[in-house]
């Protein structure tokens, strides 16, 4: 009988915590679009913008090629980029310093600092091509 009481208030307490703790789990992520560049042709777009998941994350800066008209919606579909990791060039918006452009049509090229921390890096998605160019930063040295 011991045995059994404890085994529902484990469960008890198991549903009570998926019922209030569930919507903790569901952590609420703000996207600010930065560019949104129209591909030479029209046919696709380049999104550049900052992820922000709240105060224990760090704000990151992402790419992701879209349809014209398609909303932005979560995560970039080509690159991510840390804000936190990395002694990266960092914006005052926090987030990373990154340069995009469409070469032509079917390809983008992503610059960006050679010291940070990048996370996605698609090579490809469908028929666009993305090139990636990490560059070193020279940090200037204060006067003494």
């Amino acid at each position: 009988m011991r045995n059994r009481s404890f085994a529902v208030s484990w469960a008890f307490a198991g549903v009570l915590l998926l019922g209030s703790g569930g919507c903790a789990l569901q952590m609420e992520c703000a996207n600010s679009i930065l560019s949104d560049l129209p591909a030479p042709d029209g046919r696709h777009r380049v999104v550049t913008f900052d992820r922000n998941c709240g105060a224990t994350t760090s704000i990151s800066t992402q790419v992701s090629v879209l349809a014209p008209g398609e909303p932005l919606e979560g995560s970039g579909n080509v690159f991510t980029i840390d804000g936190a990791f990395g002694p990266g060039r960092l914006t005052p918006r926090q987030g990373q310093a990154l340069e995009v452009r469409w070469v032509d049509p079917q390809t983008i090229e992503i610059r960006y600092d050679a010291r940070a921390r990048t996370g996605a890096k698609v090579p490809q998605l469908e028929e666009i091509t993305v090139r990636y160019r990490a560059e070193s930063v020279r940090t200037p040295r204060p006067d003494t």
